[in-house]
């Protein structure tokens, strides 16, 4: 997962999280969605994975761009010039 998330991944939070989102979504969609021009298992899908990227992996990436900057990742570059 582009070392978003923490190792191992099941002790991250922030990966449960996404996936409960994900799976929220999934099952409002199926169940409650309303009709479109699409399948509904593919506006579910589409749902599913729309909220992955807003609830997890933008947060994660965030994450690991604030850690970083804390430990000092981002000043090494900046001496090396």
């Amino acid at each position: 997962m582009l070392r978003l998330f923490d190792a191992p991944v099941y002790r991250d939070w922030l990966f449960w999280f996404m996936l409960a989102w994900a799976a929220l979504d999934f099952v409002s969609v199926l169940t409650l969605g309303p009709p479109s021009g699409l399948p509904r298992w593919l506006t579910a899908l589409i749902g599913a994975a729309f909220f992955a990227l807003v609830c997890g992996l933008v947060p994660a990436w965030i994450r690991l761009r604030l850690r970083r900057r804390r430990h000092g990742h981002g000043r090494m570059a900046t001496k090396e010039r």
